[in-house]
């Protein structure tokens, strides 16, 4: 049994891993999480981010999200850093990024639609009315005949 910390929905608890494999972990708490659930588990440097697959009374089975180095989580060993990975910059994850970047962004195109709304209906306009005024100067010679002619 290897001792544990969950972090549930409900908050942290503590918990023991009682089988490991390279995708997955049997575990035990004194309550376990809902089936479908996403927990994370960290023993010493290690995070596990996995997902509930089965669980019965204290006992529940994850399958994680990467590959799980076994003989380092158990014998509570640093994690192992791939160099290409630490040579290159590493994004933050989006789960960590500030929501109200993704609600300025939605609100930023929203106002850019409209935008492009209201200056196409003022195009139509203009062009509506340069085309009026041409038709109204085509039409006003002969209309002017046809009023005299009918004044006589």
């Amino acid at each position: 049994m290897i001792r544990a910390r969950m972090k549930t929905d409900a908050g942290w608890h503590d918990a023991c891993i009682v089988d490991l494999s390279k995708r997955g972990a049997g575990l035990q708490a004194a309550t376990a999480p809902m089936r479908g659930d996403y927990v994370e588990i960290r023993r010493g440097l290690h995070v596990i981010v996995a997902r509930v697959v089965w669980n019965r009374g204290h006992r529940f089975g994850v399958a994680a999200q990467d590959e799980l180095p076994v003989a380092n989580i158990a014998n509570d060993r640093a994690p192992t850093v791939d160099r290409k990975a630490a040579a290159s910059p590493v994004p933050k994850e989006r789960r960590r990024l500030p929501r109200f970047l993704e609600e300025k962004a939605e609100r930023s195109r929203s106002r850019g639609q409209r935008m492009q709304y209201v200056f196409a209906a003022l195009a139509g306009m203009i062009a509506a009315t340069i085309a009026g005024a041409e038709v109204r100067q085509a039409l006003a010679a002969p209309l002017g005949r046809v009023s005299s002619a009918l004044e006589r």
